[in-house]
């Protein structure tokens, strides 16, 4: 299912015609997100994620990434880690796991082709199992049960405490396989509410982040609470979008 979340925390804008028409970082990642609580839920899928920094961005720059035959557009994404974002996303295909070849114009300048990285493998993570939170207050701790990972490279595990409406206010690389993490004193504040994600992830040096799995707590948490409390149904009225978790900032926060 083809997911592309457009946060409200992302700003779409147009940037001026300054400077050549580049383009960088090009990456590509199988993404195995589970079920979603946010917007009203998004059932569990798998997805090619492709994308790159392009400059100048924004109207009237358009980006598509190409390989063999199949051709898929980049949408403009722009946001605090990236404003100058080109994200695309489609079902997880083992056959597109090569090197996807990235174009750009804007006007009649043209920049590329940028070739992405190659998905070692063409591996799916697994999610993680038994996804809780223990303990009650600001520094609750969330525990997990590994999947099988045999046969697959998984080198790292993240967490990110998300807003409600899908706002990330923290994320936490922890440079090895972990089951469980203790949110550091800070993080949450008296009065909100939060969800959580964790990440098992494939970091390839110089490649980044090739591909990974998010499991979602389903029940907001609020540290003033006994227990975790039930999703407002109130989270309706974000609205909908076509596909994926936070893309446009996803990426670099895994890089050294």
């Amino acid at each position: 299912m083809l997911r592309l979340v457009l946060s409200s925390f992302f700003l779409l804008v147009s940037v001026s015609d300054v400077g050549a028409l580049t383009i960088t970082d090009a990456f590509s990642s199988a993404r195995h997100f589970g079920p979603s609580p946010f917007f009203g839920g998004f059932p569990e899928s798998t997805n090619l994620v492709v994308g790159a920094t392009i400059s100048p961005s924004g109207s009237p720059t358009t980006a598509v990434a190409t390989q063999g035959a199949t051709t898929l557009p980049l949408s403009f994404i722009s946001g605090p880690t990236n404003p100058d974002g080109y994200v695309g996303s489609a079902p997880f295909n083992a056959s597109l796991t090569g090197a996807w070849s990235i174009t750009a114009t804007r006007g009649a300048d043209t920049a590329g082709p940028a070739l992405t990285n190659v998905i070692p493998g063409s591996q799916v993570l697994p999610l993680v199992q038994s996804l809780t939170i223990n303990g009650t207050g600001f520094t609750p701790t969330l525990t997990w049960v590994l999947p099988d990972l045999t046969g697959l490279t998984a080198n790292l595990t993240a967490v990110t405490v998300f807003s409600p409406n899908q706002v990330a206010l923290g994320f936490f690389n922890q440079a090895s396989v972990q089951s469980q993490f203790t949110v550091p004193t800070g993080v949450l504040q008296s009065g909100q509410s939060y969800f959580f994600d964790v990440s098992l992830g494939n970091f390839q040096q110089g490649l980044g982040l090739v591909n990974d799995s998010e499991t979602f707590t389903q029940s907001a948490y609020s540290p003033d609470s006994l227990a975790p409390i039930p999703e407002p149904t109130t989270l309706l009225l974000f609205g909908t979008s076509a596909a994926g978790l936070g893309l446009a900032g996803w990426r670099r926060r895994y890089h050294a």
